[in-house]
């Protein structure tokens, strides 16, 4: 008997994992056909409703008619959150509420069990929860999330009178007991969600649910609707004047495009997954039929409309939270005992400036009075009241044929208001102001480029950059001092806030934003002059970045070009702060201290060239100033005196040093080096590594022979690859008597708080093995390759080989463009190497999956390439090598 049970009990169970896989199938055969989004969530919901009421219904028939008419009479089955809803991602949770009167005793607690271990071994995943009706409202009023999801209760199962019970008992006790409380708990819990998923809409790689602009948005607006007006349906919110019909219209647009996007991840991953890669982004767009256009990739329009419903979810529902939102006491209490201020149509009352009665018609109509408000806000730093912006907003305005003089003046004054400025132009931007005074803006909203470096959308970007300039006028360092001497700093700002406009064109983003601002600066009515610098910044925007982190700016050469182009010390300073904050506002991390030294090295060196100093005098000077420190430096410590040969041997040593080298180093660097020189003995090779914590870095030096060298650079690139590190830099020295200093600047992504000891211990074993010829760099590759590079994205494009024989005088500067991946600089250097080809200076930068890597070079006679024949020659055997590794 019990075995027939057992196989029953076995059957059934089999039974219930393929009603639940069909459910899951069937729904996917509906999204693969295209059916609304909707419509496969609410299908997912209801079938899934149908499998957890026959377990109910199967535990009551188990009972005996007592225990049976018990449990259906004091105990309701509850439907919660989007479950209750009928809004079901294919893999997410079902909540449900299992509510009962009075005390729970063994028989409930096993009635009830039993239901939920019959989901879970159906395969389908609960999240439930088993409470009395008082202690299921006590759980509401101290539990935002349970009383969040709460509002989305419907009756599953069971005792409808329970429900209702607890409807009203939650309306009046939790909702309407203290209505301001437990919406401010609402949007402040949804606050720090937001935060926790990115802070901005405009983030590459989003979480659809939870990311600001995603769905978890539109659940904010439905919790604030039924606290206030009583109505949970975003399609309900127009009826009760919350919003305007084309609001709500929209907002299921965006509903219904994001919950496609959602249904689509869960089904591609089999399971719950939110967050839109740069993978399924790509896929995506595929699936969906996106088409190019000039300038923009498919999966760039794609995210387009992303953005364009996130970006509107993310206004209404701010929009809505800020209705009917009692403000600050302090700033109550200034509207009651101080007068208000009155400033021609605008009225500033305690945290807020409204508008007069009589003049509210024209502000929503008339773009310099608009702007005029923006600018008293950037002055006192005074918000306009969101009733305003959105009226605002609303009326939608237009780009005006011209602007007149004075509403750009107004315009510019707020780029003087520094500590306000990014905040104001980003509500310019929310009400539609900054577009109609800077039309270009809208081609950048939500524009996308599809790459691992930039982090957030061109317009975002752009606002953020704004916001790091006008940070550094509180840092104490170089960038705050220099920022701090800029003369006109609007014109700074500006040029900051259209740096990027020209992106999403087929041509050069920096030719075209120059064409871009200087159309801004004619319809903002700038002085000539004032035009052309920002023209010029807009244009240049990328030239210090270039120089600093792509040449040999040791080489006065080099920079010389460069000053001539700047022609003074206000554009040069101008040009400094704001690559700084270029970079700075591509995404966290970006900006370190070693991006910041080389870069304030370069503003250094070419602020002395503006001032007149003769170029050649000072590198000379500062050589022999150096070469006598370090002397003076040996001469003054005994330890050091004893350790190295002696005053001549170390004057000999260091003239034997390439100017370069001596140029990058400071004293202690150079008397570090030396030492290592000095114990070096024959047909031998000394590595040893140094951690940097404050940019995250380990630099390891090499030390050796150069008959023990050969292709030294090359193995060291291939080792630094095959151990999992990114070379982030390298430096490359031959002294003239045949003495090789290597030295690697690496990050460790697998140790991102410091590399332990072991690590570096086994990686400086490593790197003397393979220099003695114990292992070799292909060896090491065999087991992290196929890891290491299996998280990029589509195919490679071919790999981009420049010569530069003008920018140096003695080496050939090669410029590869390829897409960063493991081995890169392996491959690249060993075809350097088997060419024949000398690197005297190498130049290593990362953007996300982009590489561009530049190497000064000589040929085996000590001079540049410059035959045709053999440049071209040079150029296939690198795209080649490159294309094969």
């Amino acid at each position: 008997m019990e075995r027939g049970s057992s196989l029953q009990a076995a059957a059934h169970l089999s039974d219930s994992k393929a009603k639940v896989a069909a459910i899951l199938d069937r729904a996917r055969q509906a999204h693969i056909a295209n059916a609304p989004a909707w419509e496969v969530a609410t299908q997912l919901a209801d079938e899934t409703e149908t499998v957890i009421v026959e377990f109910f219904r199967d535990m009551l028939e188990g009972l005996n008619p007592a225990d049976r008419r018990l449990v259906e009479q004091n105990t309701a089955v509850v439907k919660m959150g989007g479950f209750g809803r009928g809004e079901m991602a294919p893999y997410s949770d079902v909540d449900l509420l299992f509510l009962y009167r009075g005390t729970i005793d063994t028989m409930l607690t096993d009635a009830l069990g039993s239901v939920v271990r019959n989901c879970w071994d159906a395969g389908i995943k609960l999240g439930h929860s088993v409470q009395n009706l008082r202690d299921a409202v006590r759980l509401a009023r101290s539990d935002i999330t349970f009383a969040t999801s709460a509002i989305e209760a419907r009756l599953l199962c069971g005792d409808a009178q329970l429900l209702n019970d607890f409807r009203q008992l939650f309306r009046r006790k939790v909702v309407d007991r203290n209505l301001q409380a437990f919406t401010e708990s609402c949007i402040a819990t949804r606050s720090i969600e937001r935060k926790k998923f990115g802070g901005t809409v405009s983030q590459v790689q989003p979480n659809i649910k939870r990311s600001p602009g995603g769905l978890r948005d539109l659940h904010l607006m439905r919790w604030i609707g039924f606290a206030r007006y009583q109505v949970s349906q975003i399609d309900d919110l127009d009826k009760v004047w919350a919003l305007a019909e084309d609001d709500v219209r929209l907002l299921v647009e965006a509903r219904d495009f994001l919950t496609r996007i959602r249904c689509e991840l869960h089904f591609q991953a089999d399971g719950p997954q939110d967050v839109l890669t740069r993978e399924e982004q790509m896929r995506l767009a595929d699936a969906m039929g996106y088409e190019g256009r000039p300038g923009l990739k498919p999966v760039e329009c794609f995210m387009r409309d992303y953005f364009r419903y996130a970006s509107a979810i993310d206004d209404l529902a701010e929009r809505l939270a800020s209705m009917d939102r009692p403000r600050a006491i302090s700033a109550r209490i200034a509207e009651r005992f101080l007068p208000n201020r009155t400033e021609d149509v605008f009225i500033l009352s305690g945290d807020q400036i409204d508008v007069q009665t009589d003049h509210h018609a024209r502000l929503c109509g008339d773009l310099s009075l608009q702007v005029s408000l923006f600018a008293l806000s950037a002055r006192t730093g005074i918000d306009p009241s969101p009733t305003l912006l959105r009226d605002i907003a609303e009326s939608h305005p237009e780009e005006p044929d011209e602007i007149s003089p004075e509403t750009a003046e107004e315009f510019l004054s707020i780029l003087t208001c520094t500590g306000a400025i990014e905040s104001t132009l980003r509500k310019m931007y929310k009400a539609g102001v900054l577009e109609a005074i800077i039309p270009e803006m809208s081609r950048a909203r939500g524009l996308l480029e599809f790459n691992e470096y930039h982090k957030y959308t061109v317009d975002e970007h752009s606002l953020i950059a704004v916001g790091a300039v006008e940070s550094f006028h509180e840092e104490p360092s170089l960038l705050g001092q220099v920022y701090g001497e800029v003369k006109r700093k609007h014109l700074l700002h500006l040029a900051m806030l259209l740096h990027d406009m020209g992106k999403g064109f087929e041509e050069d983003h920096c030719l075209v934003g120059g064409q871009i601002a200087a159309a801004v600066a004619e319809r903002l009515h700038l002085k000539e002059s004032h035009g052309d610098r920002l023209v010029f910044l807009v244009e240049k925007h990328l030239v210090m970045s270039h120089l600093a982190f792509r040449r040999n700016i040791n080489d006065i050469n080099e920079i010389l070009p460069f000053t001539r182009d700047v022609g003074s010390l206000d554009m040069l300073r101008m040009l400094y702060v704001l690559t700084a904050a270029d970079i700075t506002a591509v995404g966290p991390g970006t900006w370190n201290e070693w991006k910041g030294g080389l870069l304030a090295e370069l503003y250094e060196r070419s602020m002395l060239l503006l001032s007149g100093i003769r170029h050649d005098v000072e590198f000379n000077e500062r050589l022999n100033q150096l070469r006598q420190r370090v002397r003076q430096y040996v001469g003054g410590s005994a330890v050091l005196s004893a350790t190295l040969p002696g005053d001549q041997w170390v004057s000999t040593t260091m003239a034997t040093l390439p100017d370069h080298f001596l140029s990058s180093n400071n004293v202690e660097q150079v008397v570090d080096d030396l030492k290592q020189i000095a114990a070096l003995q024959p047909n031998d090779s000394l590595i040893d590594w140094s951690a940097d914590p404050i940019n995250g870095t380990v630099l390891y030096r090499i030390v050796t022979h150069d008959s023990l060298a050969q292709g030294c650079f090359s193995k060291m690139a291939g080792v630094m690859a095959a151990m999992g590190l990114e070379i982030v830099s390298a430096e490359i020295c031959t002294t003239s008597d045949g003495i090789v200093v290597d030295k690697f600047r690496v990050v460790d992504p697998e140790h991102a708080e410091g590399t332990p000891q072991v690590r570096l211990s086994e990686i400086k074993r490593v790197i003397h093995q393979v220099l003695a010829g114990d292992r070799t760099v292909k060896s090491l590759f065999q087991t992290r390759r196929s890891k290491s590079n299996s998280s990029l994205v589509g195919p490679a494009p071919s790999p981009r080989i420049v010569f530069d024989n003008n920018s140096s005088e003695t080496c050939t500067i090669i410029d590869v463009f390829a897409r960063n991946r493991l081995g890169l600089l392996y491959a690249i250097t060993g075809a350097l190497f088997d060419l024949g080809l000398s690197v005297q200076l190498a130049k290593i930068s990362t953007y996300g999956e982009k590489a561009v890597d530049v190497f000064y070079v000589t040929c085996e006679n000590g001079k540049q390439l410059t035959d045709a024949d053999q440049l071209r020659y040079v150029a296939e055997e690198l795209r080649q090598r490159v294309e094969d590794f």
